[in-house]
């Protein structure tokens, strides 16, 4: 909550936090979403890269790459977006998807 001109509490105002997070917490999103950038390229451009080096490209890895590619480059989208705008729950949250989803 916060106070409006007279000092009484406004419960209806949004509370406003333009707070930058620490430089190695930017460093490390920057970091991940460059990575989850990388990936989605790759998989989208050479999803051979995917699999190991014996094994044929049939439409399973084909399909598999494209929803790797989707969701990496979703996650690395909504990173730096949360970044961005200084959005510090909302980037915890994506922080620990991404660590799940790796």
């Amino acid at each position: 909550m916060s106070r409006n001109q007279d000092g009484a509490v406004d419960a209806c105002a949004p509370v406003t936090r333009d707070v930058m997070p620490p430089w190695w917490v930017s460093g490390i999103v920057g970091l991940g979403a460059a990575l989850l950038g990388a990936g989605a390229v790759i998989a989208l451009v050479h999803p051979a890269m995917l699999v190991s080096p014996h094994d044929q490209i049939n439409d399973a890895a084909r399909i598999y790459a494209g929803y790797f590619a989707a969701r990496n480059l979703g996650l690395a989208i909504l990173l730096l977006a949360a970044l961005g705008v200084r959005a510090g729950k909302m980037l915890n949250s994506l922080m620990a998807v991404r660590r799940l989803a790796a």
